[in-house]
């Protein structure tokens, strides 16, 4: 009798210490997977800053190009995370890109922010002329994994923001390596 005793007994711990082991594999990953959403979330909000602040930066040297007068030229280096869809202009009454008065951006999940160029308080009633900068970025695991360790890949672009007539603002842009 004593044997059937000490082995439900044996038997008992087993398997409390079996359900100690799930309980503690459930905890963490609930726990792993709240501190992922966290920094992931964070992450996003700061990209998302980034890509605004550069926005407005840019917004700013168009503006600033188009009330010193013609025969001006200004250089600016700005950075975009790769959170960012596209960088254009567009017409206001036709939509099309290009050349128009409304600098745009389109940030992924946050919808396309326009600026009216012509309008209070900016005033710039030339055509802006700019060539769509179109972000491709490739959406694998690798690039999660990177995004993740902080090494998202950003876009550095060189704008060379000109004004050479009265009726027209000129933007170029190259994309630069990033050290």
């Amino acid at each position: 009798m004593a044997i059937n005793i000490i082995k439900n007994k044996k038997g008992q711990e087993s398997v409390e210490v079996w359900m100690w082991i799930i309980a503690g594999m459930v905890i963490g990953a609930i726990i792993f997977g709240s501190g992922y959403t966290m920094l992931a979330k964070w992450i996003r909000g700061n990209e998302v800053k980034l890509a605004q602040e550069n926005y407005s930066l840019l917004r700013s040297s168009v503006v600033n190009v188009c009330a010193l007068g013609f025969q001006r030229q200004e250089v600016k280096r700005f950075i975009f995370p790769t959170i960012v869809n596209n960088i254009s202009v567009q017409n206001k009454s036709t939509e099309e890109t290009g050349s128009g008065n409304l600098l745009c951006i389109s940030i992924e999940n946050e919808g396309e922010f326009c600026d009216k160029i012509n309008e209070d308080p900016y005033n710039c009633h030339n055509t802006i002329n700019m060539k769509t900068i179109d972000f491709k970025s490739e959406k694998n695991l690798f690039g999660v994994i990177q995004k993740a360790l902080g090494k998202s890949s950003a876009k550095k672009f060189k704008f060379t923001i000109s004004k050479e007539n009265r009726e027209e603002l000129d933007i170029q842009w190259n994309e630069e390596y990033i050290e």
